[in-house]
């Protein structure tokens, strides 16, 4: 019996020290940062419908698709990303954008997203949270706020960039907190409450690392390890 707990916990050990595979897309959600509306429904909308996947796009790219699911009740079903951060890490640049006006690699996008870089703003993201970084993208808005070129409910934006390492790195960063990707999302509900967002660890990591960490303790309790 103490043979078969020692191998599940060293499976579970190896488990979470495995790379990041390649062709898989890992998903990221978002928390909010800011609390402009006093209800606190847009937070709460945007937490649950907002996300972003990340993949390995090609030798030494990944890509960022930013998500805006369909399904929000209304008046808070109108809501679009209007501008995206990124705290770089083991980030290089932006190799492109996948939006309205480009395709990439036989990656398109069919949707009226318009998005150009602009670090005009990149030093500041919220009173708390800082992402200093040369990547600030905002939808192209011309004469309007942002509404019809953001990524309103049912559309994504893509963003491919090169890194310094492989794509583990990267996931990696990603996890620990070390590569957070931020949000400015406008439109909630009748008032048009703008709220930031920023990603959070994976779930599954921090349970898998919160579960090893406690396995290895109680092994040792019973003087199995």
């Amino acid at each position: 019996m103490k043979k078969l707990v020692l191998y599940l916990a060293l499976a579970l050990l190896c488990s979470l020290s495995m790379p990041a595979q390649a062709n898989v897309t890992y998903t990221y959600g978002f928390y909010g940062v800011t609390n402009n509306d006093p209800t606190g429904t847009s937070i709460t909308v945007g937490e649950t419908y907002l996300s972003v996947d990340v993949s390995e796009f090609a030798s030494g790219e990944v890509l960022f698709e930013f998500n805006n699911e369909v399904g929000s009740p209304a008046p808070y079903d109108r809501y679009f990303i209007r501008g995206v951060y990124f705290y770089d890490g083991v980030l290089l640049g932006i190799a492109s954008l996948v939006d309205a006006d480009q395709s990439y690699e036989g990656l398109t996008n069919d949707s009226d997203v318009d998005f150009s870089e602009d670090a005009s703003n990149a030093n500041g993201f919220t009173s708390s949270v800082k992402l200093v970084t040369a990547y600030e993208l905002m939808g192209d808005a011309d004469n309007d706020p942002g509404a019809a070129n953001g990524v309103q409910p049912g559309e994504w934006l893509g963003v491919v960039f090169t890194h310094d390492g492989t794509f583990d790195d990267v996931i990696a960063g990603l996890n620990s907190g070390q590569i957070i990707v931020g949000i400015h999302v406008g439109g909630f509900g009748e008032d048009d409450y703008s709220e930031k967002f920023v990603t959070i660890p994976a779930p599954g990591a921090i349970l898998l690392g919160s579960i090893g960490v406690g396995l290895v303790g109680w092994l040792r309790r019973r003087r199995i390890l």
